[in-house]
């Protein structure tokens, strides 16, 4: 005797409701990840606003002083390799770290140079670009440090 616990319309019906379930959670995974994600905007108005406050501070960004970018990734593996291609263009990969909330990687990297708001805007929009090519998240925020 052959026990059939659905008829074909169940099936078919319990079919669609998940499909529409892994639609749903796929989504919802990727709303922390792709979909709808807007990187930070830097702007050449901000980092005047920037260096008027750390003249402001008595910091005079007319010298070289210890800048640290961060950026962010979805795979550790994709850091690691950004963390290479960073080394290799003078700059010193300083920590690398997992936001599990958001499911991310954070990859922070430094240097000591001098820099005018245009010549960071400059360093943003390059950095933009090797993130874009690397598949990594974007350049999230940048720090300085005398």
């Amino acid at each position: 005797m052959k026990l059939q616990l659905f008829d074909n319309q169940t099936k078919y019906t319990l079919a669609i409701a998940l499909l529409g379930i892994l639609v749903v959670f796929t989504s919802i995974v990727s709303a922390g990840s792709i979909v709808g994600y807007q990187p930070p905007a830097f702007s050449l108005e901000d980092f005047e606003k920037d260096f008027s406050h750390m003249k402001a501070n008595d910091i005079d960004p007319q010298k070289p002083l210890t800048w640290i970018y961060y950026f962010t990734g979805y795979t550790q593996q994709s850091l690691v390799s950004a963390a290479s291609h960073f080394t290799k263009i003078g700059f010193t990969p300083t920590g690398m770290y997992t936001d599990k909330t958001v499911n991310f990687y954070w990859l922070e990297v430094e240097n000591k140079t001098a820099h005018t708001p245009k010549s960071l805007i400059e360093q943003v929009s390059n950095f933009q670009q090797i993130a874009k090519e690397l598949k990594l998240r974007s350049l999230e925020k940048i720090d300085v440090k005398p």
